[in-house]
């Protein structure tokens, strides 16, 4: 077997994934007429061109770049994301339209936050990569556990609650009940006994409400974002909201 020959291949076809996925990620930044944004297609462009005619050494050079130039300008990014959100947000409670780009540009923030919220928080990230695609029937089902691992939930199920809420100062990252309440946040929590077993479930809302500023990082920068973007969209019909219902066998 020709290991060199299969690792070529190997590295062209990461690269290439690698490749494609920055392009979207930096033509979504340029919705938001950020410089990372602009500068990182113009960077990307050039690698991929100067990796065709001159080997693949421009463009892992040029990937470089791009990750140095990320972290140099992600600041003055994340300042002119602020500024937009709450301009955008103001001109949609004033009753003005907001531009296909506009639009576009709040859609690609629900997909990579989905992306990039994957990892930490798989289940909030699930919820509002669905959100995405209509369902027929409104409800989507998920025979995950998960929820049980809240305080804020053993609590319930202990005293018999059936309605379970947190605030929005345990969304921070880093709070100990922050992957439950970005996901279930708020959620009914229904028991059923069986001889063996019982199941357990909770069923939440998956949808934005009007306007509402979510903090989800204070130090050493602020990122917040404002609910009620995503909820004009949901209202363009881009989002489409349903019941997510997490559901888990116990036994006795």
């Amino acid at each position: 077997m020709d290991y060199q020959s299969s690792f070529r291949k190997l590295r062209t076809t990461l690269l290439a994934l690698i490749s494609i996925f920055s392009f979207f990620l930096f033509s979504w930044l340029a919705t938001w007429e950020t410089y990372l944004g602009y500068l990182g297609l113009v960077i990307l462009f050039f690698g991929i061109i100067f990796w065709r005619l001159k080997g693949v050494k421009y463009l892992n050079a040029s990937l470089v770049s791009l990750f140095i130039f990320t972290i140099a300008l992600f600041p003055q990014s994340l300042n002119i994301y602020t500024t937009k959100s709450a301009d955008y947000l103001a001109r949609i409670e004033s009753g003005q339209e907001l531009t296909f780009k506009e639009k576009a540009s709040i859609y690609g923030l629900n997909f990579f936050m989905s992306i990039v919220a994957y990892p930490i928080y798989p289940e909030v990230a699930k919820e509002s990569f669905y959100l995405m695609f209509k369902t027929e029937e409104d409800t989507r089902v998920f025979e995950d556990d998960f929820f049980l691992g809240s305080e804020r939930i053993q609590e319930a199920l202990k005293k018999k609650e059936s309605e379970v809420a947190w605030s929005g100062s345990e969304y921070i990252l880093g709070n100990k009940e922050s992957r439950y309440a970005l996901a279930l946040n708020p959620c009914k929590l229904r028991t059923k006994e069986f001889e063996n077993f019982s199941e357990i479930s909770v069923e939440v809302p998956v949808c934005y409400p009007k306007k509402y500023r979510a903090v989800l990082l204070k130090v050493p920068f602020e990122i917040a974002v404002e609910e009620g973007l995503f909820h004009y969209l949901q209202k363009e019909n881009w989002f489409h909201p349903y019941k997510a219902i997490w559901r888990a066998t116990v036994e006795k």
